[in-house]
């Protein structure tokens, strides 16, 4: 069962991707990443944050640290290029995109598909339907986990490259790519083999250790509460003196650093008005979060014993540096409710990506269902009278609620669900 949530009609991908055709349909097509693996664009991220800093980039291409990764990728790449044999397709704008091929001297008279939104697949197989006669044609070279499962959606061959700096070989490894390279050298041998028909498709074996709900359960009874009212960052409230907006988001956005990165003082650092700023040190903010769950918790009175469960994000754990609502809840299940070590671990995988619901407004409980499974060896404490279900942000329970829902059929609890959240989400958005 590979699948994404959400189908994305052609008129709405096609103004957000961009499609350049060139000549007839090739025989083959090896579709390229561009962050990290073509370019190293590790210094970026600031800019990438805002709009004004990704309009900078795209004005100002020569005026921001990028990195050529290696000539010889950029030989192999433009010899392909020579013959229509390469696309790229990438999760960046646009403009951001061909400027950046240009600046290290990349072809960019190649088809470009953008805003891609991967690990979710929907638009990389529209852009294979347009540029093949068969996905078997079809071949995607990426450096992060994100890039692999998005290619397992479409059922094409993958090869991971072990140079970028969005996720560790282990994590690589756990998506499952056909194959992993370290060097442009194995990355050429291992395109050769895709061109002469010896690399082909192998489906993931990792969704067959998970149990999935296959029909429509029961619905679990589940009492939700949150901190604060969370404002999207576009919303008029979101910095006023007495929101947590901020300080949730940063919390958030934990995810895409490393645990080593967060316990050296990483901060929140972003580009306006013509500079890098930096904002939150994400440790603190973490820390101080922590302490008002830990305070509202002993609030709510909760009686008996509790256990405390960690929300999926909306990709796989290992397509983030960092699974920072599962950590969130080790310290929860350590220091608050004295759960054995060997139960402080995640509960609840998200084994097929779906859609972040922001960004399509559904509110479908199969999408959740389809998507989330738990390890068939999982295990809960067994003196447990209460589940509270952990997420940074909640916009109407519905993730809560197939959750508690998941947990109470599969586990046959039959104690107390407790949803739990740092935001709820403003009603203007619902």
């Amino acid at each position: 069962m590979l699948l994404c949530s959400n189908t994305i009609n052609s008129g709405l991908i096609e103004q957000e991707t961009i499609k350049i055709r060139i000549g007839a349909m090739t025989e083959k097509t090896i579709f390229f990443d561009f962050d990290d693996t073509l370019v190293d664009t590790s210094d970026l991220r600031p800019y990438r944050k805002t709009a004004k800093g990704r309009r900078f980039i795209a004005d100002h291409p020569n005026q921001v640290s990028t990195k050529l990764i290696n000539p010889d990728l950029l030989n192999l790449f433009n010899k392909l290029a020579q013959r229509n044999l390469v696309a790229i397709a990438t999760n960046s704008a646009r403009d951001y995109t061909k400027k950046l091929l240009n600046k290290h001297g990349f072809s960019t008279d190649i088809p470009i598909y953008y805003n891609l939104h991967k690990p979710c697949h929907d638009k990389l197989s529209h852009a294979i339907d347009d540029q093949c006669d068969e996905s078997d044609d079809a071949l995607y070279v990426g450096d992060s986990a994100s890039d692999i499962i998005a290619a397992h959606g479409c059922q094409i061959p993958s090869i991971a490259v072990t140079w970028g700096n969005t996720s560790t070989t282990s994590k690589l490894q756990k998506a499952e790519p056909t194959r992993i390279v370290q060097t442009v050298k194995e990355l050429k041998i291992d395109i050769q083999s895709f061109r002469n028909g010896e690399l082909s498709y192998e489906k993931r074996l990792d969704p067959e250790n998970y149990l999935f709900l296959d029909e429509q359960p029961d619905d679990a009874k589940i009492e939700c509460y949150s901190l604060h009212t969370y404002y999207p960052i576009q919303h008029p409230n979101f910095y006023n003196y007495n929101s947590w907006s901020n300080e949730i988001l940063r919390f958030k956005d934990m995810k895409d650093f490393t645990i080593g990165e967060v316990q050296n003082g990483a901060t929140d650092t972003f580009y306006n008005n013509g500079t890098i700023n930096r904002g939150l040190t994400l440790k603190p903010n973490f820390e101080q979060l922590y302490k008002d769950i830990f305070k509202f918790i002993n609030e709510l009175d909760i009686k008996g014993k509790s256990y405390a469960i960690a929300a999926p994000n909306s990709a796989p754990e290992y397509c983030y540096k960092c699974d920072v609502n599962q950590i969130m809840v080790n310290r929860f299940n350590r220091k608050i409710f004295e759960i054995d070590k060997s139960c402080r671990k995640r509960i609840l995988f998200r084994v097929f990506p779906k859609r972040a619901s922001h960004m399509t407004g559904a509110r479908d409980n199969s999408e959740h269902y389809d998507t989330i499974g738990i390890k068939s060896y999982s295990k809960i404490p067994g003196d447990v009278d209460n589940l509270i279900i952990f997420d940074d942000v909640s916009t109407t329970h519905t993730q809560l609620t197939c959750l508690a829902n998941i947990m109470k059929n599969i586990f046959e609890f039959d104690g107390k669900f407790i949803g739990l959240t740092l935001g709820q989400t403003t009603n203007e958005y619902f």
